[in-house]
Protein backbone atom coordinates (compact mmCIF):
# COMPACT_ATOMS: atom_id res chain seq x y z
CA UNK A 1 0.00 0.00 0.00
CA UNK A 2 1.35 3.40 -0.94
CA UNK A 3 2.17 5.62 2.01
CA UNK A 4 0.45 8.99 1.80
CA UNK A 5 1.32 12.05 3.85
CA UNK A 6 -1.21 14.86 3.46
CA UNK A 7 -3.17 17.35 5.48
CA UNK A 8 -6.49 15.58 5.06
CA UNK A 9 -7.63 12.46 3.29
CA UNK A 10 -10.82 10.63 2.50
CA UNK A 11 -11.31 7.82 5.03
CA UNK A 12 -10.23 5.01 2.66
CA UNK A 13 -6.56 6.06 2.89
CA UNK A 14 -4.35 5.93 5.96
CA UNK A 15 -2.64 9.25 6.64
CA UNK A 16 -0.49 11.24 8.99
CA UNK A 17 -0.68 15.01 9.34
CA UNK A 18 2.41 17.02 8.47
CA UNK A 19 1.07 20.57 8.39
CA UNK A 20 -1.44 22.93 9.95
CA UNK A 21 -4.91 21.40 9.95
CA UNK A 22 -7.76 23.50 8.62
CA UNK A 23 -10.33 21.06 7.32
CA UNK A 24 -12.92 18.79 8.80
CA UNK A 25 -11.68 15.37 9.78
CA UNK A 26 -7.96 16.10 9.92
CA UNK A 27 -5.67 13.94 12.00
CA UNK A 28 -5.59 10.40 13.26
CA UNK A 29 -8.09 10.91 16.09
CA UNK A 30 -10.50 13.28 14.33
CA UNK A 31 -13.84 12.35 12.77
CA UNK A 32 -13.81 11.15 9.16
CA UNK A 33 -14.40 13.63 6.39
CA UNK A 34 -17.98 13.48 5.11
CA UNK A 35 -17.64 12.50 1.44
CA UNK A 36 -21.34 11.97 0.82
CA UNK A 37 -22.05 14.07 -2.26
CA UNK A 38 -24.82 16.66 -2.49
CA UNK A 39 -23.49 17.69 -5.91
CA UNK A 40 -21.58 15.73 -8.58
CA UNK A 41 -17.79 15.89 -8.87
CA UNK A 42 -16.59 18.75 -11.05
CA UNK A 43 -13.12 18.49 -12.58
CA UNK A 44 -11.09 21.68 -12.05
CA UNK A 45 -7.50 20.73 -12.92
CA UNK A 46 -5.91 17.88 -14.88
CA UNK A 47 -2.18 17.56 -15.56
CA UNK A 48 0.13 14.80 -16.76
CA UNK A 49 3.23 14.51 -14.54
CA UNK A 50 5.63 11.72 -15.39
CA UNK A 51 3.44 8.73 -16.25
CA UNK A 52 0.54 9.72 -14.01
CA UNK A 53 -2.54 11.83 -14.65
CA UNK A 54 -3.16 14.13 -11.68
CA UNK A 55 -6.59 15.68 -11.15
CA UNK A 56 -8.27 18.03 -8.70
CA UNK A 57 -12.06 17.98 -8.45
CA UNK A 58 -14.64 19.71 -6.28
CA UNK A 59 -18.05 18.81 -4.89
CA UNK A 60 -20.37 19.94 -2.11
CA UNK A 61 -21.06 17.40 0.61
CA UNK A 62 -24.34 16.87 2.42
CA UNK A 63 -23.25 19.24 5.20
CA UNK A 64 -22.88 22.09 2.73
CA UNK A 65 -19.09 22.06 2.83
CA UNK A 66 -16.99 22.56 -0.29
CA UNK A 67 -14.71 19.56 -0.81
CA UNK A 68 -11.55 19.06 -2.84
CA UNK A 69 -10.49 15.65 -4.13
CA UNK A 70 -6.96 15.06 -5.42
CA UNK A 71 -6.24 11.89 -7.39
CA UNK A 72 -3.41 10.47 -9.45
CA UNK A 73 -3.08 7.32 -11.51
CA UNK A 74 -1.60 4.62 -9.30
CA UNK A 75 -0.86 7.06 -6.48
CA UNK A 76 -3.98 7.08 -4.34
CA UNK A 77 -6.30 9.97 -3.61
CA UNK A 78 -7.06 12.46 -0.86
CA UNK A 79 -8.83 15.68 -0.08
CA UNK A 80 -10.52 17.95 2.42
CA UNK A 81 -13.79 19.77 3.06
CA UNK A 82 -14.28 23.31 4.34
CA UNK A 83 -17.21 25.49 5.32
CA UNK A 84 -17.78 28.44 2.92
CA UNK A 85 -17.49 30.92 5.81
CA UNK A 86 -14.00 29.65 6.61
CA UNK A 87 -12.75 30.38 3.10
CA UNK A 88 -14.38 33.81 3.08
CA UNK A 89 -12.65 34.79 6.30
CA UNK A 90 -9.20 33.38 5.45
CA UNK A 91 -9.09 34.21 1.71
CA UNK A 92 -6.72 31.31 0.96
CA UNK A 93 -6.70 27.72 2.21
CA UNK A 94 -3.72 25.65 1.14
CA UNK A 95 -3.14 21.90 1.35
CA UNK A 96 0.45 20.85 0.61
CA UNK A 97 1.14 17.12 0.52
CA UNK A 98 3.63 14.45 -0.46
CA UNK A 99 3.85 10.68 -0.87
CA UNK A 100 6.52 8.03 -0.91
CA UNK A 101 6.48 4.71 -2.77
CA UNK A 102 6.37 1.67 -0.43
CA UNK A 103 9.72 0.41 -1.68
CA UNK A 104 11.43 3.76 -1.15
CA UNK A 105 13.34 4.45 2.05
CA UNK A 106 15.89 7.04 0.95
CA UNK A 107 14.42 9.95 2.88
CA UNK A 108 13.02 11.63 -0.23
CA UNK A 109 9.46 12.17 -1.43
CA UNK A 110 8.49 10.49 -4.69
CA UNK A 111 5.59 12.90 -5.26
CA UNK A 112 4.79 16.35 -3.93
CA UNK A 113 1.94 18.75 -4.62
CA UNK A 114 0.11 21.88 -3.48
CA UNK A 115 -3.66 22.28 -3.73
CA UNK A 116 -6.11 24.74 -2.28
CA UNK A 117 -8.93 27.24 -2.47
CA UNK A 118 -9.07 31.00 -2.85
CA UNK A 119 -11.82 33.55 -2.30
CA UNK A 120 -12.89 35.92 -5.11
CA UNK A 121 -10.57 38.69 -3.87
CA UNK A 122 -7.55 36.64 -5.03
CA UNK A 123 -6.46 36.96 -8.65
CA UNK A 124 -2.94 35.47 -8.58
CA UNK A 125 -1.35 32.55 -6.72
CA UNK A 126 2.38 31.88 -6.86
CA UNK A 127 4.67 29.24 -5.37
CA UNK A 128 8.22 30.19 -4.40
CA UNK A 129 10.49 27.17 -4.69
CA UNK A 130 13.53 26.44 -2.54
CA UNK A 131 15.86 27.60 -5.35
CA UNK A 132 13.90 30.92 -5.51
CA UNK A 133 12.28 30.08 -8.85
CA UNK A 134 8.56 30.86 -9.01
CA UNK A 135 5.51 29.09 -10.40
CA UNK A 136 2.35 31.06 -11.18
CA UNK A 137 -0.58 28.74 -10.65
CA UNK A 138 -3.74 28.78 -12.69
CA UNK A 139 -6.97 29.43 -10.78
CA UNK A 140 -10.06 27.51 -11.85
CA UNK A 141 -13.35 28.24 -10.08
CA UNK A 142 -11.52 29.28 -6.94
CA UNK A 143 -9.13 26.30 -6.88
CA UNK A 144 -5.42 25.91 -7.60
CA UNK A 145 -3.23 22.84 -8.05
CA UNK A 146 0.49 22.29 -8.60
CA UNK A 147 2.37 18.99 -8.87
CA UNK A 148 6.15 19.16 -8.59
CA UNK A 149 7.81 17.70 -11.72
CA UNK A 150 9.97 14.59 -11.11
CA UNK A 151 13.09 16.37 -12.38
CA UNK A 152 12.59 19.14 -9.81
CA UNK A 153 12.10 16.61 -7.00
CA UNK A 154 15.30 14.82 -7.98
CA UNK A 155 17.14 18.16 -7.89
CA UNK A 156 15.67 19.05 -4.50
CA UNK A 157 13.66 21.96 -5.91
CA UNK A 158 10.38 21.92 -3.98
CA UNK A 159 7.75 24.45 -2.85
CA UNK A 160 8.81 26.72 0.00
CA UNK A 161 6.16 29.45 0.20
CA UNK A 162 2.78 30.22 -1.32
CA UNK A 163 1.56 33.78 -1.89
CA UNK A 164 -1.68 35.28 -3.17
CA UNK A 165 -2.30 38.72 -4.67
CA UNK A 166 -5.48 40.67 -5.26
CA UNK A 167 -6.32 42.43 -8.53
CA UNK A 168 -4.33 45.51 -7.52
CA UNK A 169 -1.20 43.39 -7.05
CA UNK A 170 -1.30 43.67 -3.26
CA UNK A 171 -0.25 40.57 -1.37
CA UNK A 172 -3.18 39.33 0.72
CA UNK A 173 -1.73 36.00 1.86
CA UNK A 174 1.62 34.26 2.29
CA UNK A 175 2.52 31.05 4.06
CA UNK A 176 5.60 28.85 4.26
CA UNK A 177 4.51 25.43 2.99
CA UNK A 178 7.86 23.61 2.98
CA UNK A 179 7.43 19.96 3.96
CA UNK A 180 10.00 17.94 5.89
CA UNK A 181 11.23 14.85 4.04
CA UNK A 182 10.11 11.41 5.29
CA UNK A 183 11.81 10.14 8.41
CA UNK A 184 14.44 7.42 8.25
CA UNK A 185 16.21 5.45 10.99
CA UNK A 186 19.21 7.71 10.47
CA UNK A 187 17.11 10.92 10.51
CA UNK A 188 14.03 10.33 12.67
CA UNK A 189 13.09 14.04 12.80
CA UNK A 190 14.13 15.62 9.47
CA UNK A 191 13.88 19.38 9.02
CA UNK A 192 11.85 21.02 6.28
CA UNK A 193 14.02 22.50 3.53
CA UNK A 194 14.60 26.24 3.46
CA UNK A 195 15.57 28.60 0.68
CA UNK A 196 18.87 27.91 -1.07
CA UNK A 197 21.80 29.97 0.15
CA UNK A 198 22.60 30.81 -3.48
CA UNK A 199 19.30 32.58 -4.05
CA UNK A 200 19.37 34.43 -0.74
CA UNK A 201 22.57 36.04 -2.02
Amino acid sequence: MRKLYVLALVPTVSAVVIGAAWSQGVGRAGPPVNVEHATPDELQHSVMVGKSQWTLSTFTNTEGRLCLTRAATGKGSGGMCVAPATLASRRVLVMPGASQDPATSDGQWDNQWVAGLVSPVVSTVTVLNTDCSKEQLSIANGTFFYVVPPTALEAGIVPYELAALDRSGREVFSKVISLAPPATPQTPEPAAPGLSADCLG
